[in-house]
C-alpha cells in the first residue's frame, strides 16, 4: 500500500518511511542486527542470513 500512496515513487519519503518502520519491525522481531536507513536497512534485514 505505501508503494501504491508513494505513487510508485521509491525516493519518495512515505515509501522510506514505510521501509525503515518494516525493517525495524522485522529486525526486532527476529533479534537481526540493524544498519543503515530507509530501503538500504530494509533490504539488509530482509537479506540476512538468519533467513536462509
Amino acid at each position: 500500500m505505501k508503494y501504491s500512496a508513494a505513487k510508485e515513487d521509491i525516493s519518495n519519503p512515505i515509501f522510506i518511511s514505510a521501509c525503515e518502520i518494516a525493517a525495524t519491525e522485522i529486525a526486532t522481531a527476529f533479534k537481526i542486527p540493524q544498519q543503515g536507513n530507509g530501503i538500504e536497512k530494509f533490504l539488509t534485514v530482509i537479506t540476512n542470513q538468519f533467513f536462509f
